[in-house]
């Protein structure tokens, strides 16, 4: 998951053809989308991930900052460039014994975060912004070209055997962009480590899953998402359809927030409108100039399938665009299920201050993993995964 946050136009837009038969739907023409919350969960500040493709580090730690809200720890703002910064060197290592063989690039999946904050610990934003240039506006693509430039070279190998010093220089690279990491630091008159920092904060990162939905995979096992920016290659839980929408209504019932990756290139993802919608429509019919216009119009969502959603999988239709966070749920004013959802792109771009509201049938559809608590999950269904 790896979208940029500021240049919107940015995403590519795809036509998805419909695989199901298509009824008349109930449209309320003339008026736009509005909506009643049902449950709306803590969440701290919107933050803005600007010129980076780190929205799996921003999704995952507002998730972390909510669990925390959730376990009456506080209102932290955590160091999404700590988790970068580390993650980068694991990456690192791992790109020159792939030979260069592996994805890179700014990419990533919820469980790199909580891999380094089991490894490395973690460190509040005021401790390590990591941001040489503009604070709270993290830009890095340079760092990303320079690290892949460096890396390549290393792997060609010019003496006939690595130097013991290419790993040093990675994180020479690292410091010149993001900072060095302080091995000690103190935050609200206390001194800490990373490591005492999140032992002090008290997530276990077991505690968490990640889960998703595909047919070509065994029900209530686990396989290796086959995602791009899945590096590490960590497997991920497969659990039908409708179980998976019983684990996102679950958790926020239960007072659970959601790390959310998502397919966010549709026709109906109209994120300044606020709203990511899949009405019951082939979108083929609609004129690409008419289709801002006809998205104003709340209407009847689709019924999605499972073999619908797996054929947008297959046909790269739905892919791993985007990490962001599902806070609540709501209601349109046809009575069709939203979800409330906290984005990483800054206040200004949406109606609705960073957040948006995403119907249940786009959620069920472009899903491609969540990240819960292993206490949200329904009994039954957690049995059944083993958890």
């Amino acid at each position: 998951m790896k979208i940029n946050t500021p240049i919107l136009s940015g995403i590519a837009i795809f036509g998805f053809v419909m695989m199901v038969s298509f009824t008349s739907s109930a449209q309320v023409k003339g008026t736009k989308y509005t909506f009643k919350d049902i449950k709306r969960l803590d969440a701290t500040s919107v933050k803005n991930q600007y010129h980076s493709g780190t929205c799996w580090d921003f999704s995952t730690s507002s998730f972390l900052e909510s669990e925390l809200i959730r376990k009456g720890k506080g209102d932290f703002n955590l160091s999404e460039m700590f988790f970068v910064r580390m993650d980068y060197e694991e990456k690192a290592i791992w790109y020159v014994k792939m030979h260069g063989a592996m994805s890179w690039g700014q990419g990533g999946e919820f469980h790199d975060v909580l891999r380094i904050y089991k490894e490395y610990g973690a460190m509040p934003y005021e401790a390590y912004p990591g941001n040489c240039e503009l604070a709270g506006k993290p830009k890095l693509n340079e760092l990303e070209a320079s690290l892949k430039g460096f890396l390549d070279g290393v792997i060609k190998n010019p003496n006939g055997e690595l130097s013991p010093y290419w790993k040093d220089a990675v994180r020479g690279i690292l410091d010149a962009y993001l900072g060095k990491v302080p091995e000690k630091f103190v935050y609200k008159g206390k001194d800490y480590t990373a490591k005492t920092f999140a032992a002090m904060l008290d997530i276990n990162p077991d505690d968490y899953v990640e889960l998703t939905s595909v047919t070509d995979e065994p029900m209530f096992g686990q396989f290796v998402n086959y995602v791009t920016d899945n590096w590490h290659g960590d497997p991920i839980y497969n659990v039908p359809l409708n179980d998976l929408k019983d684990v996102l209504n679950n958790s926020i019932d239960k007072g659970y927030t959601i790390a959310w990756g998502a397919d966010v290139s549709e026709p109906g993802f109209a994120y300044k409108k606020g709203v990511a919608v899949l009405p019951d429509v082939e979108w083929d019919t609609i004129a690409k100039d008419k289709r801002d216009t006809f998205i104003d119009n709340p209407m009847k969502q689709m019924t999605v399938t499972p073999e619908w959603r797996q054929h947008e999988i297959d046909n790269y239709n739905t892919g791993d665009d985007h990490g962001m966070q599902i806070t609540g749920t709501a209601e349109d004013q046809l009575g069709d299920k939203f979800f409330i959802v906290k984005n990483s792109w800054g206040t200004k771009l949406s109606n609705y201050n960073g957040y948006f509201y995403a119907s249940e049938s786009y959620v069920l559809a472009k899903t491609t993993a969540i990240m819960v608590n292993k206490k949200a999950i329904p009994k039954e269904i957690a049995r059944k995964l083993g958890i």
